[in-house]
């Protein structure tokens, strides 16, 4: 998919479900294509097309661990990298259970996520995804805890939410060790 189609797509679902949600994605997106673009390995544009397109679920209306099963619906004949990025930027570990706020989903969905998630293979796209979503709100690019503490007081935490935090960590860790940088500078956060 292209940039251009990429932002239609987010267009189309803003007017379908507008909201915070999509600035949070196109700052995910920008920071996504400035970190891809310092590594001189990977495709920014591709980057920036998954980043925008994480959360493309939630046209479908506010819901919560649902989104990333509808992105995945959604997009899997048009992208299918888009497609799994939208089920993988929410589960670092892979693990379902992670997932703050609501399992909107019906067991049998929840099932078809978790066996989705367990065949597939977390990329350099996947890991990216999942470093600028808690990297990007809605009015910017913030420090990772900042965007946590906000998810946390919209959707609660779980026993499984430091065991996600510290993986993300982890990615920002790897990023800058293998790229030589740091993100958060690169970032101006």
């Amino acid at each position: 998919m292209t940039v251009r189609e990429a932002l239609k797509e987010l267009k189309v679902a803003e007017r379908l479900n507008p909201g915070p949600w999509v600035d949070h994605s196109l700052n995910a997106g920008t920071a996504a294509r400035i970190i891809t673009t310092k590594t001189n390995r990977y495709d920014p544009e591709k980057a920036y097309v998954y980043a925008i397109l994480h959360d493309i679920g939630r046209r479908n209306g506010f819901s919560h661990i649902k989104h990333t099963l509808d992105g995945y619906h959604y997009l899997h004949e048009m992208d299918k990298k888009a497609a799994y990025i939208c089920l993988s930027h929410s589960f670092p570990n892979k693990n379902i259970h992670e997932y703050q706020g609501e399992m909107d989903l019906s067991d049998f969905e929840l099932m078809k996520l978790e066996t989705l998630l367990k065949a597939y293979d977390y990329d350099y796209y996947d890991r990216l995804v999942q470093l600028c979503d808690s990297l990007a709100s809605g009015k910017g690019f913030v420090k990772m805890e900042v965007r946590w503490v906000d998810v946390a007081i919209r959707n609660g935490i779980n026993d499984f939410t430091l065991q996600k935090w510290k993986k993300v960590k982890e990615i920002l860790a790897t990023f800058n060790e293998t790229y030589h940088m740091n993100i958060e500078t690169l970032l101006g956060i």
